[in-house]
C-alpha cells in the first residue's frame, strides 16, 4: 500500500522572508500607484511636461571647466519641457506610465500569489509554475509595448519642440526587463522540473 509522504516543514525563517517578499511587494505597488499617478497629473494639462528624451551622436557646452568654463560633452538623455503637445503624443505618454504601472502591478500580484502558494506548503505544482511563466510573460510584452509608447511620446515631443525639423527619430531599449523575463523563466523551468519530480515520487515512501 502507498503512502503519501508530507512536504517539507518550511522553516520560520523562510517564512518570514516570503512574508517579508510579500510586504515589499505591497509597497511597491503603493508607489507605482502614487508615482504613476503624480505623473499623469503632470502630464494630463498639456503644459511644461517634463520629459525624457534620448539623444545620438549628439554634445553640449557645459559650465562644469574651471571657473565655470565650457566643456564639450556627450548627451545620451536630458529632461526637456514641452507645452501644448499633439494630443497623439500626450496620450502615447499617458498610455506608457499606465502600461508601466500595470505591468509592474501585474507581475508583483503574480509574484504575491506564488509566496502565498509557497505559505500554503505547495512548493511545486502546475499553478506556481503557470504563475511564473506568466510573470515573464507580462514583463516582456509590458516592456516592449511601453517602448514603443514612450517611442512615440519622445518623438512626438520632439517634433513640438523643433516644428518637425528636428531629425532624432530614436527607438531606446531599456534591456534590463529583458535580462529579468529571462531569469523568471529559468525559473519557471526550475518548477516545472520539480513538479515531474514530486508527481513521479508521489505516493511513494
Amino acid at each position: 500500500m502507498k503512502t503519501t509522504v508530507p512536504g517539507p516543514t518550511m522553516s520560520l525563517s523562510n517564512r518570514a522572508d516570503i512574508y517579508a517578499t510579500i510586504g515589499v511587494g505591497i509597497v511597491v505597488a503603493i508607489i507605482t500607484i502614487v508615482t504613476t499617478t503624480l505623473r499623469i497629473i503632470s502630464i494630463a494639462p498639456n503644459v511644461d511636461i517634463p520629459v525624457l528624451v534620448p539623444f545620438a551622436e549628439t554634445t553640449a557646452d557645459l559650465p562644469i571647466g574651471p571657473g565655470g568654463s565650457l566643456v564639450t560633452v556627450a548627451v545620451e538623455t536630458a529632461t526637456v519641457t514641452a507645452s501644448h503637445l499633439a494630443a497623439t503624443t500626450v496620450v502615447s505618454l499617458v498610455l506608457s506610465e499606465i502600461v508601466g504601472a500595470l505591468t509592474v502591478l501585474a507581475v508583483t500580484t503574480l509574484i504575491c500569489l506564488l509566496c502565498r502558494n509557497m505559505l500554503s506548503g505547495t512548493m511545486f505544482s502546475r499553478t506556481n509554475s503557470r504563475l511564473v511563466t506568466a510573470s515573464s510573460f507580462t514583463i516582456v510584452v509590458g516592456w516592449g509595448l511601453g517602448a514603443i509608447l514612450t517611442t512615440m511620446g519622445v518623438n512626438g515631443t520632439f517634433g513640438t519642440l523643433s516644428d518637425y525639423s528636428y531629425d532624432n527619430i530614436i527607438f531606446t531599449m531599456d534591456w534590463m526587463p529583458f535580462f529579468f523575463a529571462m531569469t523568471l523563466g529559468a525559473l519557471a523551468l526550475a518548477f516545472r522540473a520539480g513538479e515531474r519530480m514530486q508527481r513521479d515520487t508521489d505516493g511513494l515512501v
